[in-house]
């Protein structure tokens, strides 16, 4: 855990697969470095996912259309105009123009 967060990176021993973690910075940086104008980065789930997933997966229940799944997209919307906040989301959607 320690070397994902300080590193952004995981070495698939826990059931994933090798991945780097970007930060939304890193991101906007890339985009800026490859030529590409702008360029907005979001993020796909929201700070709210986290409680969705281990809800979801350590107590079965499906949240969908509920008020706890309607309550993480609100919070997804209020973060989004926030780049500090596009971190807490597992991923990220980036649109650019070339």
């Amino acid at each position: 855990m320690r070397t994902t967060l300080d590193e952004g990176r995981y070495s698939g021993s826990r059931g994933f697969t090798h991945a780097y973690f970007q930060t939304s910075a890193e991101l906007r940086e890339e985009l800026t470095a490859a030529g590409l104008s702008e360029h907005a980065v979001y993020g796909v789930e929201g700070p709210g996912w986290v409680a969705v997933k281990a809800i979801t997966k350590y107590a079965g229940i499906d949240l969908i259309g509920t008020p706890m799944y309607e309550a993480a997209l609100a919070a997804a919307r209020v973060a989004e105009p926030y780049p500090a906040l596009t971190d807490s989301s597992a991923h990220m959607l980036a649109f650019a123009r070339g």
